[in-house]
């Protein structure tokens, strides 16, 4: 028999060369797997590095916020002892002033005096149905619920003040059925402990909430209102009147003396060159003294408003 010719020959490996072809595979196969981990570990480094760049301009944005705050708190500090009107840099109407940083981070200002608003828990119904009223004539469930709301604090309150008079005796007997606690507890609860408590209130949607937020406050205890630091908007709601002017010339019942009051909501927002923007809200009451001193009843994160200028657009002077 003639042997085949040597081109169609079955090739015949040589030793080893078949270990080293899957050596060859393996090595393949690991190069590439570590390919992908060292790019998977750029990709998270890079999206580490931009989560913590984004993280610095919010605590920078914080920052500022808060140093806003404490600049106007400065501001009004440095009005009680002269006698003059407080706010004289930034005003009590609750407009927003502009200022800039040297970094370009723009900051807005606003104060805002309390005893131009009305008080949730100290003033009279008829003022707390204008305000409502003018602002939404259709919300008359909104009144209903918060003026029960009052009535039911109000009752909790006269309550627990008829226990406190009552004999040690009495008292005594209350004490094992532990109502003494819950009437203390009651007399110094109002039915509104912050002006955001307002949400709360059945009838009271996001869009009412969101207009009567501004108008409002737990922090008088007013029956009325000043109308010389109302804001335009609370003095048109309660009388219904079309303009400032005829709105002061009304003299409504529920106006007060000019009485300008110590109590501000202060209000600080930052907006950094990268849009980072933080807002933080005070309400603080301040003692003329001596010596002049202020305390902070509220402090509270604040949602953003109007849009400020650019940061970096050299809006506003220098801080």
């Amino acid at each position: 028999m003639v042997p085949p010719p040597a081109a169609f020959r079955d090739p015949v490996a040589p030793p080893g060369s078949r270990e080293a072809g899957f050596a060859l595979i393996a090595v393949i196969w690991m190069i590439g797997l570590i390919g992908l981990m060292l790019v998977t570990y750029i990709a998270a480094a890079r999206y580490r590095a931009i989560e913590a760049r984004a993280a610095a301009q919010i605590a920078r944005a914080e920052a500022g916020a808060e140093g806003a705050v404490n600049l106007a708190i400065l501001d009004l500090l440095a009005d009680l002892p002269k006698g003059e009107s407080m706010g004289a840099r930034f005003g009590s109407g609750g407009r927003p002033r502009l200022c800039a940083l040297e970094d370009g981070t723009i900051l807005a200002v606003a104060v805002a005096n309390e005893s131009g608003k009305v008080d949730l828990n100290g003033a009279t119904p008829d003022l707390v149905a204008a305000l409502i009223r003018g602002v939404a004539p259709e919300a008359r469930a909104a009144v209903r619920s918060l003026l029960r709301l009052r009535e039911a604090a109000q009752n909790a309150k006269d309550q627990a003040q008829t226990q406190q008079n009552q004999t040690p005796q009495a008292q005594a007997g209350q004490l094992q059925a532990g109502q003494v606690r819950q009437s203390q507890e009651s007399r110094e609860t109002p039915a509104f402990r912050s002006a955001v408590e307002l949400a709360r209130v059945p009838g009271v949607d996001r869009a009412l909430f969101e207009t009567l937020l501004p108008m409002v406050t737990t922090h008088t205890g007013s029956p009325g209102l000043n109308a010389q630091v109302a804001a335009t908007a609370t003095l048109l709601a309660v009388t219904g009147a079309r303009s400032r002017a005829e709105a002061e010339r009304a003299n409504a019942a529920f106006f007060l003396a000019q009485a300008p009051g110590r109590v501000f909501l202060i209000r600080g927002e930052a907006v950094t060159r990268t849009g980072a923007r933080v807002a933080r809200e005070a309400v603080v009451e301040f003692t003329p003294g001596p010596p002049v001193a202020y305390s902070i009843r509220e402090w509270r994160e604040g949602g953003p408003q109007a849009p400020l200028a650019p940061a970096g657009s050299g809006g506003g002077a220098p801080c």
